[in-house]
C-alpha cells in the first residue's frame, strides 16, 4: 500500500489561525460579505512528471483535484480578503511525484484616510511530494501604503519572506526587501504600470569560490541581492490583453550565482463563438550568468523560470459547472546552462463553483 504524501497540515493550520484571527478585527455591522467556493477535478497527461533535464522522464497520467475558499468582507473603512487553496495530484505509475500544494492568505486594506490606503497581508504556502524532492514552505508577510489619485496610483510595500527548502536546509533563506509601483489608469479600458523591487536574501549555506583549478567553500554565508524592474500594459475591452516586460539582476557574494534575467509575458482572454472562452498565456525568458557555476535546485522549482505557453478552452455547462481543456508546454529558458528541458501537459476536467 502506498503511503500518503505529507499535506502540510501544520502550515495550513497556522495560516488558517492567522487569517481568521484577522477576520475578528473587522466591525460586523453594515458589512458586505461575499463567499466563493470552487472545486476542480480532472485528468492530466504529463510527458515529464519528474521534471528531468536532457533525457526527460516517461509520460504518465495524473488525477488532479483543486479546491478554493475565497471570502471577502467590506464596510465603510475596512476590506478583508481570506483565501485558502488546496491542490493535489496522484500519478498512475510515478507515485513519488504525487504532491499536495497548500496556500492560505489574508489581505487587509484600511480605507479610512480617503485616498491613502494602508495595506497588510500574510500568505503561507507549502508543497509536499511523496518523493520529497521539491518540498518547500514559504512564509510571506507584507505591509505598505497605496495612494489613489485617479487616474494615477502609487504603492510602496515592504515584503520580507522566509523560504524553507525541505530536501536541503542549506538553501533555506530569509529575504528582507520591498517594492514600489506606479500606475496610470486613463480609462476603464487601459491600464499602465511600472514597478521596481529589491531584496536581500540570506542563505544558510557557505559561499562558493570558483577558479580554473578548483571549487571550494568560502568562510562566509551566502548573501544575494536581487533587483527587478518591470513595465506592464493591460487592455480590458471585448478581449482582455496584458503584456509585460521585466529585467532582473541578481548579485551574490558566492561565485556562479550572479546573473541577468530578461522576461517578456503576454496574456489574453476572449469569448469565442459557441459560448467558448479562450485563455492564452505565454512567457519568454533569457538568463545570462556572469560565471558558470551550480544552478540551485530551487531555481526552477515550479517551472516558473521556463519558457512557457498555456492555452485553455472552457465552456459553461450550467450556472455552477463548466468544462475545461488546457494544454501547457514548458521549455528551457534561453541562455542559462547548457541543459535542455521539455515538458508538455494536457488537462481535461470539470469546475464546480458556488458563490454569493
Amino acid at each position: 500500500m502506498r503511503s500518503k504524501p505529507r499535506k502540510g497540515s501544520r502550515v495550513l493550520g497556522l495560516a488558517l489561525f492567522l487569517v481568521f484571527f484577522l477576520a475578528t478585527l473587522l466591525p460586523k455591522t453594515h458589512a458586505q460579505s461575499q463567499l466563493d467556493l470552487l472545486l476542480k477535478t480532472g485528468v492530466e497527461i504529463d510527458t515529464n512528471p519528474a521534471r528531468l533535464t536532457d533525457q526527460g522522464s516517461s509520460t504518465d497520467v495524473a488525477q488532479r483535484l483543486f479546491a478554493s475558499f475565497d471570502y471577502a468582507t467590506l464596510d465603510s473603512d475596512n476590506l478583508l480578503r481570506l483565501d485558502v487553496r488546496l491542490g493535489g495530484k496522484v500519478f498512475a505509475d510515478r507515485s513519488e511525484e504525487d504532491a499536495v500544494m497548500t496556500l492560505a492568505s489574508a489581505a487587509y486594506e484600511y480605507r479610512g484616510f480617503g485616498e491613502l490606503r494602508l495595506l497588510a497581508s500574510m500568505s503561507v504556502q507549502d508543497r509536499s511530494e511523496r518523493g520529497h524532492v521539491r518540498d518547500y514552505a514559504r512564509f510571506s508577510p507584507s505591509f505598505g501604503t497605496r495612494l489613489q489619485l485617479d487616474p494615477v496610483w502609487v504603492s510602496i510595500i515592504a515584503q520580507p519572506e522566509v523560504f524553507l527548502f525541505k530536501p536541503d536546509s542549506d538553501l533555506n533563506n530569509v529575504a528582507i526587501g520591498g517594492a514600489a509601483s506606479i500606475g496610470w489608469d486613463p480609462s476603464e479600458l487601459w491600464s499602465l504600470s511600472a514597478s521596481y523591487s529589491m531584496n536581500r536574501r540570506s542563505y544558510s549555506q557557505e559561499t562558493l569560490n570558483i577558479s580554473e583549478e578548483s571549487i571550494a567553500l568560502g568562510d562566509d554565508l551566502r548573501v544575494d541581492w536581487n533587483h527587478t524592474a518591470g513595465l506592464s500594459l493591460a487592455y480590458s475591452g471585448t478581449v482582455f490583453v496584458r503584456v509585460g516586460a521585466y529585467a532582473q539582476r541578481n548579485e551574490s557574494n558566492s561565485d556562479g550565482k550572479q546573473f541577468w534575467r530578461y522576461v517578456a509575458r503576454v496574456g489574453a482572454t476572449a469569448e469565442l463563438p459557441g459560448a467558448l472562452f479562450l485563455d492564452l498565456h505565454g512567457s519568454l525568458q533569457r538568463t545570462v550568468f556572469d560565471q558558470i557555476g551550480f544552478v540551485d535546485p530551487t531555481f526552477t522549482i515550479d517551472d516558473e523560470n521556463r519558457n512557457t505557453v498555456e492555452v485553455t478552452l472552457s465552456r459553461d455547462l450550467l450556472d455552477w459547472m463548466r468544462i475545461e481543456a488546457r494544454y501547457s508546454v514548458f521549455l528551457q529558458e534561453f541562455g542559462g546552462d547548457e541543459t535542455s528541458y521539455e515538458r508538455h501537459l494536457g488537462y481535461l476536467g470539470l469546475t464546480f463553483q458556488v458563490g454569493d
